[in-house]
């Protein structure tokens, strides 16, 4: 079983460069136009509505990536007793 908890603590690690590079691969797509924003334009982002974009998606992309990571340091190490036993 030992064998299964450590491969799944390289997922979870793996799960979390994952979401981190899907996070870039957003902001690289999501990216604005030469002509987004600009006057008589017919759509497209300008450079602050990326801005914002970006840090609000930073936040569960950050909670996420944490808690994976968390989980696979649990996982690295293993089994410990609950504090008081």
């Amino acid at each position: 079983m030992d064998k299964f908890t450590k491969l799944a603590a390289l997922g979870a690690m793996g799960a979390a460069g994952g979401i981190g590079a899907f996070y870039f691969f957003l902001l690289w797509a999501l990216r604005p136009s030469l002509t987004g924003g600009a006057v008589g334009a017919t759509g497209g982002m300008d450079w602050l509505g990326w801005q914002v974009l970006a840090v609000a998606m930073l936040v569960p992309v950050g909670i996420l990536a944490g808690a994976h990571v968390a989980l696979g340091k649990q996982l690295k190490d293993g089994p410990r007793p609950m504090p008081g036993d």
